[in-house]
């Protein structure tokens, strides 16, 4: 199978430089449980998409410090073929910024909070999806954002949720899986992305979020379930 990642943005610079960019992470959190599939990357906040939507098996939509509230041309192009996509039912899964994508690109909506998700966030589990057994009754996962998931998209189903982010995980279907949080970063990703934004946060909020380390996530359960969920439907 050939998977495609569609990269929406960059981490800072010199984790970039590091090779510690998206791509590398992304590649990280699957590599175990990828087998024979392949992996091609496209960098969409440059306009750079697949040729056709049928040119990979499944697609992951990464995460972006931009906001899709900013409509920028490339972001519009990303949501139209997410939609071409979604009508094909080719797999796709958003993470974080790629799951305000996903859910816009079908008709659902994104606001922007004013406030920060900083940290190891828990989501209760609502719905018996099976593949989330391994995580029980809760969902852990890194998340950094401000703008989230206001809206579903019509006919989709929430499958997380917690008091401050209604929408924390959904599902359409069998093709569309959109997770506000991170699953692809480690505490110590996390902590790097800190150092370079720090900036962006208070010292309470830093605090705060640098504590919330020490709770375990979801993150291999996820890459799993991704996986299994892709080969199921090859």
């Amino acid at each position: 199978m050939k998977i495609g990642l569609l990269i929406c943005g960059k981490l800072p610079a010199p984790m970039e430089r590091g090779g510690r960019g998206y791509v590398r992470l992304i590649e990280e959190w699957l590599g175990p449980h990828l087998g024979n599939s392949t992996i091609k990357t496209y960098r969409a906040y440059e306009g750079k998409l697949p040729p056709k939507t049928d040119s990979c098996d499944s697609y992951f939509v990464s995460g972006s410090r931009a906001s899709l509230l900013d409509n920028e041309p490339w972001m519009l192009r990303l949501t139209d073929f997410l939609l071409v996509a979604a009508k094909a039912q080719i797999p796709c899964f958003g993470l974080c910024f790629g799951h305000q994508a996903l859910a816009k690109a079908l008709g659902g909506n994104v606001k922007r909070t004013g406030r920060w998700e900083l940290g190891v966030k828990t989501w209760k589990v609502i719905r018996d999806e099976g593949w989330l057994r391994e995580c029980g009754k809760q969902l852990r996962l890194i998340s950094i954002h401000t703008d989230q998931v206001s809206k579903l998209p019509p006919r989709s189903v929430r499958v997380a949720t917690s008091t401050t982010c209604a929408n924390g995980m959904f599902r359409l279907a069998g093709h569309a899986i959109g997770m506000q949080g991170h699953p692809e970063f480690t505490p110590e990703v996390f902590e790097e992305i800190l150092k370079h934004r720090g900036k962006l946060f208070t010292p309470a909020e830093l605090a705060a979020a640098r504590a919330s380390l020490e709770q375990p996530c979801h993150a291999v359960e996820m890459a799993k379930w991704c996986m299994s969920f892709i080969e199921a439907r090859a």
